[in-house]
């Protein structure tokens, strides 16, 4: 069961009870025993035991309510549950305050009746009456003051009976009265009677006045037992009223505390966005690092890819060269007899460019090397790179097909574009070989012309070595610029390899903390979603106390007009036994009257 339910069975339960009390017993007289009310008792002892037990029972069934709660349906059964106990308890209201009016017009017509019958006949004899009674006026004033000060509760079914028995005794006075001084005048009439018949009327008089004396002591018994019954009852329900004063505060102050739970709630979820959106925000800053990266190394690429051409055309004019001097040195070895100075000179120049194209090929070699470490790298950076696409990018998406699908054209229309221009080389290479071959040819025609010249220049040579001399002084210069260029070079490709393992360290650091970063923002996402968890069972805890308050009001509303009702009740008896106060002297001189 739910506590909404059970609430509003306890005011159900509180609501029979009333019913049940304003219509039992019409027929009730008065007994010295407690009145027992068990089903208000039960319900007050339920109530307690949930204040008692709410703040611990909402905590421990908030998950089990959780799977079997429909608040809409629940919701709109206690709104009209409350609705058809706030009609009942307004028309009980109504019944009551009716028949109290009506009791109280009755009342003051019989009483006015009474008495207009009664003062004219009996004002005489109750005057002498209160001279000749044998009770003190001071037990009649205490008596008066007492029953005046205490409120018992008495139905107006009891009432009117307790009115009808005095009119019915008062009656009953009169007749003996007024058959009194007959009989004393047919006593006096008789002559010859015995005392012993004259005896027997007066000893029933006095039979008579000792009966009602203790009716009259009895009936005050039951009076005061039943107002300390009711002050009793009265002081139960101001007790209940004050501990569900005490359950409310303490309901408040659990929801005061809750809102306070729900600010906090509030700020930590503003707070886990702001860091969400700075984390989001250094993600973005992060992939754009990255591409930038990816841009650096595609650059790379390309300017090793132009290194590469580079180094491929100097190997075809590094061939095209020992071609050429092959060449020369069989056509030398055909004309050693006849320029063998030549030759000499010759061979000079081709042992100097040998080493110069040792050189070279010592620094093709040593390019080729870092050329190859420069692409071990890149390989291993292209297969890192496909590694993270792989985690990252799915191959199956439709972007990443479109994407490719480009990349591969233009991949392929570069690569066409790479063997035109190849074909274009290549062609412009044959017809430069033909060239050059057109001008050995020429060239041998034109040496076996000069060779004669040759002789005559052979002085003109021997001038010329020493022009020669400074030339080679010249070269080698030249030689030592080029060792300090490669030995530059080597220092630029060192610092290059540092930067690029600079990069791949700092692009490791930058995924290892892009890592960290997620793995600490799923853990907040996973401490929102409890944090939102525990809003929802918080808010669920809030609608199930706020039931429980307007219960709990509902219940303080009906003791309030319980006590409403109780009091004018305790009004209407103490009016009533006001009224009895004053009767009842009336009734003893009556009674004292008779005896004597």
């Amino acid at each position: 069961m739910e506590p909404n339910s059970s609430d509003l069975k306890c005011l159900e339960d509180l609501l029979s009870c009333l019913v049940s009390s304003s219509y039992t017993d019409e027929e009730e007289t008065y007994v010295n025993l407690p009145i027992i009310t068990p089903r208000i008792d039960q319900v007050l002892a339920q109530f307690r035991q949930r204040a008692k037990m709410s703040p611990w029972t909402t905590t421990s069934s908030s998950t089990e309510i959780m799977s079997s709660f429909e608040p809409e349906k629940n919701k709109f059964d206690n709104d009209s549950r409350i609705k058809r106990l706030e009609e009942q308890i307004s028309h009980l209201l109504q019944k009551v305050t009716n028949s109290s009016k009506a009791d109280l017009t009755v009342k003051a017509k019989k009483e006015t009746d009474f008495t207009s019958e009664s003062g004219s006949e009996s004002g005489k004899e109750n005057r002498k009456a209160t001279r000749r009674s044998k009770l003190p006026n001071y037990r009649k004033n205490t008596l008066s003051t007492k029953l005046r000060s205490q409120r018992g509760k008495l139905s107006a079914k009891e009432q009117e009976k307790d009115f009808i028995k005095s009119k019915f005794q008062e009656s009953h006075i009169k007749e003996g009265q007024s058959s009194s001084p007959a009989s004393e005048i047919t006593s006096l009439k008789v002559v010859g009677e015995t005392p012993e018949k004259l005896g027997g009327p007066k000893s029933q008089l006095k039979k008579r006045n000792v009966d009602t004396g203790i009716q009259e002591e009895f009936t005050y018994k039951v009076l005061i037992q039943e107002l300390d019954q009711e002050r009793e009852k009265r002081w139960k329900a101001e007790e209940a009223e004050k501990k569900l004063s005490e359950s409310i505060k303490q309901l408040q102050n659990q929801a005061k505390e809750e809102k306070d739970i729900q600010s906090v709630a509030v700020y930590t979820t503003d707070r886990l966005r702001e860091l969400i959106l700075k984390e989001r925000y250094a993600k973005t800053r992060l992939q754009i690092d990255i591409r930038q990266l990816k841009e650096e190394a595609e650059k790379l690429g390309k300017e090793l890819e132009r290194s590469k051409q580079k180094e491929e055309d100097q190997q075809k004019a590094l061939q095209t060269l020992e071609e050429a001097l092959s060449k020369l040195e069989s056509q030398k070895a055909q004309q050693q007899a006849s320029e063998v100075k030549r030759i000499q000179t010759a061979e000079l120049k081709a042992s100097a460019a040998e080493r110069e194209v040792q050189l070279l090929r010592i620094c093709l070699q040593q390019q080729k090397e870092k050329v190859e470490q420069v692409h071990e790298l890149l390989t291993l950076r292209e297969q890192e790179h496909r590694k993270e696409l792989e985690t990252r990018v799915t191959l199956s998406g439709s972007e990443f097909q479109e994407a490719l699908s480009k990349e591969v054209a233009r991949e392929e229309q570069r690569h066409k574009d790479h063997i035109k221009e190849l074909q274009e080389k290549r062609h412009q290479l044959n017809q430069k070989y033909k060239d050059l071959e057109d001008e050995f040819r020429v060239a041998l025609t034109i040496e076996a012309k000069r060779f004669s010249e040759v002789k005559e220049g052979f002085d003109r040579l021997t001038a010329e070595l020493a022009e020669h001399k400074q030339v080679l002084l010249h070269s080698q210069q030249k030689e030592k610029q080029s060792a300090t260029l490669i030995h530059e070079l080597t220092s630029v490709v060192k610092e290059q390899k540092d930067k690029i393992t600079e990069l791949i360290k700092s692009k490791q650091d930058i995924v290892y903390n892009l890592k960290s970063r997620i793995q600490i923002l799923e853990n907040m996402a996973e401490e929102d979603q409890q944090k939102t968890i525990q809003l929802e069972l918080l808010k669920q805890e809030k609608s199930k106390l706020i039931s429980q308050v307007t219960a709990q009001e509902s219940v303080i509303d009906g003791l309030k007009a319980e006590r409403k009702i109780w009091g004018e009740e305790l009004a209407q008896q103490g009016k009533l036994l006001s009224l009895l106060s004053f009767i009842y002297p009336l009734l003893e001189p009556t009674s004292l009257s008779l005896w004597a």
